[in-house]
C-alpha cells in the first residue's frame, strides 16, 4: 500500500510516533521537550500546507482544541505544560474533532491510572482534599499547588493510552 495515496495514513503514523517519543522522554527524565512538541507542529505544518484535502484551518483548529482542552487541568496544577503543547502538537495533525476525542479518552485513561496509583498507594484521603481545592480556585482565582508527597505519573503514558484508543475507535466504527 502506497502511504502517498492514503495521506490520512500520514497524521496517524506521524502521532503514533510522536506520542511514543514524549512517552520515552517523560519517562526518562520527566520531561517532553520542546523540540519534540515544536518540531511535530512545524511537521504537521508543513503536511497541512501539502496535501490536498487538509490545509491551514484544519491545523489551527487541531491545534488550538488541543492547547485549550487540557488548559485548565495545567492551571489547576494537575498537569505539565509539556503534555499540554503534546496535545496541540497532536491535534496540529489530526484536526480539532479527532484530538478532541483523544482527549476524551486520554482523560478516561488518565482516571484508570491515577486511581490504580490511590489504590497502591493508599491515597484515599487526598480524594476528600478535591472539593476544598475546587472552591479555592473559585473563590480565591490561586492555583493550586500539587502535594509534594503525592505519587505523579508522567501523563503521557495516558496520552498515549488515549491516542491509541481514539485511533482504534475510528478504524472500528
Amino acid at each position: 500500500m502506497n502511504v502517498l495515496s492514503h495521506p490520512e495514513l500520514v497524521p496517524q503514523s506521524a502521532v503514533i510516533v510522536i506520542s511514543l517519543m514524549a512517552v520515552y522522554t517523560d519517562l526518562r527524565w520527566r520531561k517532553i521537550p520542546n523540540v519534540l512538541t515544536v518540531g511535530a507542529g512545524v511537521g504537521a505544518l508543513c503536511f497541512h500546507a501539502l496535501t490536498a484535502g487538509y490545509g491551514w484551518s484544519h491545523f489551527f483548529s487541531g491545534m488550538g482544541t488541543g492547547l485549550i482542552v487540557f488548559l485548565p487541568v495545567f492551571l489547576l496544577g494537575g498537569m505539565g505544560g509539556g503534555d499540554v503543547k503534546l496535545m496541540g502538537a497532536l491535534g496540529a495533525w489530526l484536526g480539532a474533532w479527532d484530538v478532541f476525542e483523544t482527549a476524551l479518552c486520554t482523560a478516561f485513561w488518565g482516571g484508570i491510572i491515577a486511581l490504580g496509583m490511590l489504590v497502591a498507594c493508599g491515597g484515599w484521603r487526598r480524594i476528600l482534599r478535591i472539593p476544598g481545592d475546587i472552591t479555592a480556585l473559585a473563590l480565591l482565582r490561586t492555583r493550586i499547588q500539587p502535594d509534594p508527597d503525592a505519587p505523579a505519573f508522567p501523563y503521557s503514558l495516558a496520552i498515549f493510552a488515549g491516542l491509541m484508543t481514539a485511533l482504534a475507535g475510528k478504524a472500528i466504527l
